[in-house]
């Protein structure tokens, strides 16, 4: 019920921003581009999320989460609001989650003195960048590379079960979405981007998978 209901404001959100994105200038959404109204409206867009996350206790109350998550949110949401209008994603954006990642594995190991959640997130990268390629082989219907590295970042917290939940989540959304939200008459040459969906299979995923 609570990750339905996070998925709904999250769906919520991206639709009123996909309807008028067409409207905002092209800087908007680039990390070292955001002007300052837009920087609100991202603001306000990561605290209508992390707010219920932490809320509801779906990940643990410290202050790396504190501090962590809302950094995670606005990267995830400025490449997903890129890609659902440029139909590309910034390789600064998934540099940034990827370090912000490792830096929370890194003090999370130094603080445990345990390498278990280091391997693990070792893990998650690789299946998160190797199982792409992989349905790339073997897929009619290629995924871009920015997708592929994309998944990569996100393994890195998301872990070895977490990224294949993520991955799974996304395709599923984004086959929903190409179904009931696109018109029939443009279905087949219609391109849903990818990164949107994600960001939504990801949070959900951390929630459920950090609780």
């Amino acid at each position: 019920m609570v990750a339905f209901v996070l998925v709904r404001i999250m769906v919520f959100k991206y639709e009123s921003l996909y309807g008028c994105i067409k409207n905002y200038p092209d800087d908007y959404a680039r990390p070292s581009l955001v002007s300052a109204s837009h920087k609100k409206e991202l603001f306000l867009l990561t605290l209508a999320l992390v707010a219920p996350i932490l809320a509801l206790n779906l990940l643990p109350l410290n202050i790396l989460t504190i501090i962590l998550l809302p950094v995670f949110i606005s990267i995830a949401l400025s490449f997903a609001i890129f890609d659902a209008k440029y139909m590309i994603i910034p390789d600064i954006s998934l540099i940034l989650l990827g370090a912000v990642s490792i830096v929370a594995i890194m003090l999370h190991t130094l603080e445990y003195g345990s390498m278990e959640l280091a391997m693990n997130a070792l893990k998650g990268m690789l299946i998160g960048g190797l199982f792409p390629i992989f349905i790339n082989k073997i897929a009619t219907k290629k995924m871009g590379f920015g997708d592929v590295k994309m998944f990569a970042a996100m393994g890195i917290l998301a872990g070895s079960l977490g990224i294949m939940y993520t991955m799974l989540g996304a395709w599923l959304l984004q086959l929903i979405a190409f179904f009931y939200l696109v018109d029939k008459v443009h279905r087949g040459k219609a391109s849903l981007p990818l990164a949107p969906f994600a960001v939504v299979a990801y949070i959900v995923t951390l929630c459920v998978v950090g609780s």
